[in-house]
């Protein structure tokens, strides 16, 4: 699909020049009585010009970066790259609409628990400010450091060949699925330096476009600021709408004269959105209930098509289309799903998952949000240096492999044999159960029961549940250890580092003369240690362990 181009944009270079006076002194003047001889001396302070006030924008920018750098525990990119080297270069710069280096930085430093911390003034930001944002941009989307920045061109592949299939047929994981993309109209800034015109007059020519839309796109707009606060309320609860409580981008100026000529487009089933001066100029957002990717994706292309037709967007052919924050930045696309994953949600490796396969996981209600009941919004991370069809495929990939882990933490065996089968095949485990859990043991156990009817599945379900344990084995009842000796006996001397060919052996409890214990305080002046804290576990010898155990 041919891009929209926009005019290559200028880098303002112009910087302010400090004032240089040269010192000047007069020579003596001479009178004719030799007995008067007076000297007349012109200080260079007093000759030299005044020196230029500094700029406003300049003030505001030191001042947000003094912030900034007294935030030690600031973990941004924008404390990382914006050095007092980059800063000294590009403070005094501004862009033709007038963005400063003020308006980029302002989030990041009223708010030093920013990952990222900066917002594009206008386009040109990106050039005029270059030695700033292109750090930023290729640490965030992993592009090579010493690599020139360049995006592909826009392609949304063939959506009619398309082999996205739905993920989740049967609605067991997906709630809903949606896939966006943020565009800005060539020729206007961004949130914090638009006036209220610049807004009206986008809103106007996105109306225009909206409006041609036929069949299943055709909808009707609503703005904001003829809307109640029950209807604002009931469509931000059900995803539909946008608001005005994120904090980074209240900073940044993104609510500037709210709620003026912003609103919502949607069609009569609510599956095709586009939000008018959000975050972006244009939000364009398909989304529906389930995992059907392939139908959310078709129908995002078609409307991007047609608005294509009827707008001009602002492009780069270093960083792909322009946006308001930088993350979003090359294609924009946002591919989404709301999805139940209670059981890998839970796990420690949950989060290094997403980042292996390129995802970013947040609550339900936006960034910064938390999950509720185990039910995440997981999307695509990467939008930069590759295609819309590329990004939308390797976000495709990554929930597949989501609900696939997702199903096998669910999974429960129904016999010992499918769990022993279970266990073998897991050739990534590394467990001391799947280590001494032969064939021929396996065999030999399979049938036992203790007295308190526990038997081998009892014990070994957790480490085949989880396959990342340790050791894997559980005791169901204090029988087990005998009853199940041929499996526990290895994995206790292998744990406890006991040699294998020899039987297991403990010395009788001894606690030693209390009275006389040979040792004393190792701290007595309390500089080291805070506290000591001993202990011992005991079971009652007539009952089972939990595996087994009976509420009475």
């Amino acid at each position: 699909m041919a891009d929209s181009e926009a005019p290559s944009v200028s880098q303002n270079e112009t910087e302010t020049k400090e004032a240089t006076g040269n010192a000047c002194q007069n020579s003596p003047v001479e009178n004719s009585s030799p007995a008067t001889e007076t000297a007349v001396t012109t200080t260079a302070a007093e000759t030299a010009a005044p020196a230029p006030e500094t700029p406003a924008h300049v003030t505001e920018a030191e001042q947000l970066y003094k912030k900034l750098t007294s935030a030690t525990e600031s973990r941004s990119l924008l404390r990382k790259h914006l050095t007092q080297a980059i800063f000294d270069k590009v403070k005094n710069r501004k862009t033709s609409l007038g963005g400063t280096l003020a308006h980029c930085i302002r989030s990041g430093c009223e708010n030093i628990d920013s990952s990222v911390g900066i917002y594009a003034s206008d386009p040109e930001a990106y050039t005029t400010f270059s030695e700033l944002f292109d750090p930023i941009i290729k640490e965030y989307h992993k592009l090579p450091e010493k690599k020139a920045l360049h995006h592909a061109n826009c392609d949304f592949g063939d959506v009619n060949k398309s082999k996205l299939e739905d993920l989740d047929p049967e609605g067991k994981f997906i709630v809903s699925t949606r896939i966006r993309i943020g565009r800005s109209l060539d020729g206007f800034g961004f949130p914090p330096i638009l006036t209220v015109q610049n807004r009206k007059d986008i809103e106007a020519k996105a109306l225009e476009a909206l409006n041609s839309f036929s069949e299943d796109l055709k909808g009707t707009y609503y703005p904001l600021s003829d809307m109640d606060e029950d209807t604002q309320s009931r469509l931000t609860e059900e995803h539909f709408l946008f608001n005005d409580s994120d904090r980074f981008l209240k900073a940044a100026g993104g609510y500037n004269d709210w709620p003026t000529a912003r609103g919502i487009f949607y069609n009569e089933s609510k599956t095709f959105l586009v939000w008018v001066n959000e975050e972006d100029h244009l939000r364009v957002i398909s989304m529906q209930k389930g995992g059907d990717i392939g139908a959310v994706y078709k129908r995002l292309a078609t409307a991007y098509k047609a608005l294509e037709e009827k707008l001009k967007f602002s492009r780069d052919d270093r960083v792909g289309f322009l946006t308001f924050c930088p993350t979003n930045l090359g294609t924009t696309l946002r591919a989404s799903v709301h999805i139940k994953i209670p059981l890998l949600s839970a796990t420690d490796k949950f989060k290094s998952l997403c980042e292996k396969l390129n995802l970013q996981a947040r609550g339900i209600h936006g960034e910064h949000t938390d999950s509720q009941g185990g039910v995440y919004d997981i999307s695509n991370k990467r939008r930069l240096g590759l295609t819309e069809y590329q990004a939308v495929h390797e976000m495709y990939n990554g929930i597949k492999e989501i609900i696939k882990q997702e199903k096998e933490l669910a999974w429960r065996p129904s016999n010992l044999v499918e769990m022993f089968d279970h266990l073998t095949k897991a050739k990534s485990c590394k467990s001391l159960l799947k280590k001494y859990l032969t064939k021929d043991t396996f065999e030999k156990l399979k049938d036992k029961k203790t007295p308190h009817n526990a038997t081998l599945g009892d014990c070994i379900l957790s480490g085949v549940l989880n396959l990342d344990s340790g050791v894997g084995l559980y005791a169901a009842d204090p029988e087990s250890y005998t009853e199940f000796a041929l499996l526990f006996d290895p994995v206790i001397k292998d744990y406890h580092k006991l040699k294998l060919n020899e039987p297991i052996t403990h010395p009788a409890s001894d606690f030693g003369d209390l009275e006389n214990l040979g040792f004393a305080d190792l701290d007595p002046e309390g500089s080291m240690i805070v506290s000591t804290r001993i202990r011992v576990g005991r079971s009652h010898k007539d009952f089972a362990f939990p595996a087994v155990l009976q509420s009475e």
